[in-house]
């Protein structure tokens, strides 16, 4: 059985400067403090959730757009298009 590499691999990083308020800060502080990380780790895990989140349904959204656009060169009518569009973007949620 191979062994399983879970080495974590850096990767390039840029130092930015934000302007938080002093309470949003103090509150990341104490649930960083909770989870036994540092506040700024648990910043950046807070932004790769969201900029993952965003990504996600920005591709989503170019799917079923491009799905639909394919579907109106074979599908003249523009309410039957408009339910299949209803149908994907509640199955895709």
């Amino acid at each position: 059985m191979k062994k399983l590499d879970l080495t974590l691999h850096r990767r390039p990083s840029k130092m930015v400067s934000i302007r938080v308020p002093k309470d949003t800060l103090e509150q990341l502080k104490l649930i960083a403090a909770q989870k036994e990380l540092g506040y700024q780790s648990l910043l950046k895990l807070y932004i790769g959730e969201g900029l993952r989140r965003d990504l996600t349904e920005m591709r989503r959204d170019h799917l079923i757009a491009k799905t639909l656009n394919v579907l109106r060169k074979h599908i003249p009518d523009e309410k039957k298009i408009a339910k299949i569009e209803r149908n994907l973007k509640k199955a895709l949620q």
